[in-house]
């Protein structure tokens, strides 16, 4: 190996370099993400693409350009999917630099469809 090779950079980390690049991957690993959420719940949900398109009121075609994240998605349609699939939806972020969470205040009387204040998000459920 010369150290010309050694210097060498693939085409990710040559895009990752920039910031407009950086955001973009960010924003890429992201709708992938969503995409595989939004399949693994639909797989454990047991319903069939025309179940779930029914539950919607959608057409089965809307149903498969979601779950393969063709397109930009609003977040409340993946909230949609996602209850209509049994699940709902929770977000988190990360820190960049350091990967510390971002946590949100905690808002006065809010409460849960039981009652108590929500819990946060344990390993069972499925993960943004």
């Amino acid at each position: 190996m010369t150290q010309n090779d050694q210097h060498r950079s693939s085409l990710y980390e040559e895009v990752a370099a920039s910031p407009t690049g950086a955001r973009d991957l960010a924003a890429a690993r992201g709708a992938l993400r969503v995409a595989q959420l939004l399949q693994v719940a639909k797989q454990r949900s047991g319903l069939t693409s025309r179940a779930l398109a029914d539950r919607l009121g959608v057409g089965e075609s809307r149903v498969s350009q979601v779950l393969t994240g063709d397109g930009n998605l609003h977040i409340a349609t993946v909230a949609r999917f996602l209850h209509a699939m049994g699940y709902e939806l929770q977000l988190s972020a990360t820190a960049v630099t350091d990967g510390a969470p971002l946590q949100l205040p905690r808002r006065p009387g809010v409460r849960g469809r039981d009652g108590r204040t929500p819990a946060p998000a344990t390993g069972g459920e499925l993960a943004a």
